[in-house]
């Protein structure tokens, strides 16, 4: 058998994509009746002045099977719910349209003269953006990024215009445009301020020395409540062994014993998170930015330091009994 050769010129190529993008273009049976009943149920919206249904239904049955006629009547129902915006978008579209059946002429010819009378309607908005001059500034209306420095269209009605800024606080207003209104709206962005914290005594050309202060007032609340707990534990303790003879102990000291643990565990536990707290803090108050100390009081605190400690005996400090036997606290000097 002799091998089949063919050869298909560019035209012929040309009018088969052709071909091929026309089929794709064309509704299909199912598509025409679809868009046919939502076309009837647009309509009906249309004239019962149901505009939201109205541009939903017709938007849809256009989309199905495209016509010049659906395009109008989705124009009607857009500038009937007050979407004079969406409304010039469909109208223009539709009066650059070429086709040439009367029925596409005639709604081509209205779509102009409707087109013309919407124009003064329209509302534009400038929006004027002070104090971050150096900022990268995003603008929005209605939640929507949009530019800002030129006259943008807008649908007339409330609106929300909105600038923000890194840095900034940001700024909001709220406007009503009328129908056919040049609005101007100015706001203002403030740079945020940074946050100053003020300790009495502390001279601020040495730098902050907040953190530390309230590091150091955490760890003084860590030993307040070891030595509550701790105390707790002494007396569950003293409680438990009058129960007890030797090594029996009665079921009343059950109970005793076990909070004297419970407590015995959160006093340590307070005790050597507020002592390396109390330590952290005097640490940052001692190197807080700024150089060296330029008072007394400031000398004095260089040589300040707390140690935590856990023992069987207390060593020069204060130390609170936890737990028969041991002992924990904290030392140091100030």
């Amino acid at each position: 058998m002799r091998p089949l050769h063919v050869s298909v010129t560019a035209a012929a190529l040309a009018a088969l994509l052709s071909v091929s993008t026309l089929a794709r273009a064309t509704p299909s049976a199912g598509d025409r009746a679809e868009a046919k009943a939502l076309a009837v149920d647009g309509r009906k919206a249309l004239k019962d002045k149901r505009w939201s249904q109205a541009v939903v239904a017709l938007k849809k049955a256009h989309r199905l099977d495209p016509s010049p006629a659906l395009a109008l009547d989705l124009a009607q129902a857009q500038i009937g719910g007050g979407k004079l915006l969406e409304a010039s978008k469909t109208l223009a579209r539709l009066a650059e349209g070429t086709e040439s059946a009367p029925p596409a002429r005639k709604a081509r010819e209205a779509a102009k003269k409707l087109l013309a009378e919407l124009a003064p309607r329209l509302a534009t908005i400038k929006v004027r953006v002070t104090g971050a001059a150096d900022a990268s500034v995003t603008l929005r209306i209605d939640a929507v990024e949009v530019e800002g420095g030129t006259d943008l269209a807008i649908d007339p009605g409330d609106h929300t215009v909105s600038a923000a800024a890194d840095d900034f606080i940001a700024a909001e207003k709220d406007v009503h445009v009328a129908e056919g209104e040049h609005a101007r709206v100015a706001l203002r962005l403030a740079r945020l301020a940074p946050v100053a914290v003020a300790v009495a005594g502390v001279d601020s050309r040495t730098g902050s020395r907040a953190p530390g202060a309230v590091v150091t007032t955490l760890g003084a609340a860590g030993l307040l409540a070891g030595g509550i707990f701790g105390g707790l534990a002494f007396s569950a303790t003293s409680s438990a062994r009058a129960n007890c003879v030797g090594n029996v102990c009665s079921a009343a000291a059950i109970d005793d014993i076990s909070r004297s643990r419970t407590y015995g565990n959160v006093s340590t536990a307070a005790f050597i998170g507020g002592g390396a707290l109390a330590l952290t803090g005097i640490v940052l108050l001692v190197v807080a930015p700024g150089g060296p100390p330029e008072s007394k009081s400031d000398a004095a605190a260089q040589g300040a330091h707390v140690s935590p400690w856990i023992g069987s005996a207390a060593p020069d400090g204060v130390g609170v009994g936890a737990l028969s036997g041991m002992s924990v606290g904290a030392s140091g000097s100030f």
